[in-house]
């Protein structure tokens, strides 16, 4: 009777513990609104999302974990994204660079989903996306020394270089990491909350350097065809505002243009329409490529031909301070 008994009790005993532990798992965690409590902020940088499924609840996590990331350094994208193009060797957290969209929150590294919950009453789930502080750090380091060690080699052969136009090759390779570094810098220093680490290669110095080349190198500007001032001041102010320096002929970039055109039948009365093109050769003896040529052209209607010319070389002025530009900078890139 006894042994009865105390089979009885204890199996009422289990069923208690059973379900205090059903309602544990129903009642609202203590991380979704304290998730330091527990993930200490001095270990952890934590962040939680909530949406009416699963997934898009997780993403919200790690959104709101990246907007930690999102503010605190500017760099020009165009140039890492083009560094990490011609290398393809840096790691993805190169490319954190103030965005919180998918792509940004898929190059965070060390996230991970660590809870998740789902109530009942509100009909949400919620997610909560955690970084572990040291093990990130040390990710970040050693990415951070490795880039310094390619500045280094990058240094070394901008300093043997007899040119003002090899040397620029190099000295951009290494400002552009540089930046890379600049951005993952920052997001250490996030991380270790404060801590920072040597710069060896200052952004500053390195944008001097690179000036100071750019400034050394002579570009002649020449129509073939045309006399168009205004074609060849628009080439002039990029190149200014580029850095180069306007010289004759010859010089270390020779950039010869030819601006074509000519009028069109339509079919719309008392209208002008212009046909042109303009081409752009830019030759350079020191690269192996040597001649690179640049087209840009399309039709120009109005109500005569004034009018028409003067939106044709407004189309070019637009194409010049961009496309071109783009185009003609990355030539000096690499």
């Amino acid at each position: 009777m006894i042994q009865k008994l105390f089979f009885f009790v204890s199996l009422l005993f289990i069923i208690a513990c059973a379900g205090q532990k059903v309602i544990a798992q129903k009642s609202r965690p203590a991380w979704i609104d304290q998730p330091g409590s527990t993930y200490p902020e001095s270990e952890y940088i934590v962040a939680v999302g909530s949406a009416d499924n699963l997934k898009d609840a997780e993403n919200a996590a790690l959104g709101n974990l990246a907007k930690v990331f999102s503010v605190r350094i500017k760099v020009d994208e165009t140039l890492v994204n083009r560094y990490v193009e011609k290398n393809g060797d840096v790691s993805g957290s190169a490319l954190l660079i103030g965005k919180t969209d998918t792509k940004t929150i898929q190059d965070l590294k060390n996230i991970q989903i660590a809870r998740t919950f789902f109530s009942k009453s509100e009909g949400l789930y919620y997610a909560l996306a955690v970084l572990d502080r040291k093990q990130t750090a040390r990710i970040y380091r050693q990415e951070i020394q490795d880039n310094t060690i390619k500045i280094k080699d990058d240094m070394e052969k901008y300093q043997l270089q007899p040119h003002s136009l090899l040397r620029l090759k190099y000295i951009n390779r290494a400002l552009q990491t540089a930046k890379v570094n600049a951005a993952l810098t920052e997001r250490y220093k996030i991380i270790t909350a404060g801590q920072s680490l040597p710069d060896l290669y200052p952004l500053q110095k390195l944008s001097d350097l690179q000036a100071k080349e750019l400034g050394n190198i002579g570009i002649s500007i020449a129509p073939q065809n045309s006399m168009d001032n205004d074609v060849e001041n628009y080439l002039k102010n990029l190149i200014g505002k580029i850095g180069l320096k306007i010289s004759g002929q010859p010089s270390d970039l020779n950039m010869r243009y030819r601006l074509e055109s000519k009028p069109m039948q339509i079919n719309r009365p008392n209208m002008y329409a212009l046909k042109w093109n303009i081409t752009i050769d830019l030759i350079n003896k020191m690269s192996d490529q040597g001649k690179h040529t640049f087209s840009f052209g399309k039709r120009t209607v109005s109500i005569n031909r004034d009018q028409a010319e003067m939106r044709m070389k407004k189309a070019i002025q637009k194409w010049i301070n961009t496309k071109f530009k783009q185009d003609l900078q990355r030539i000096l890139t690499f």
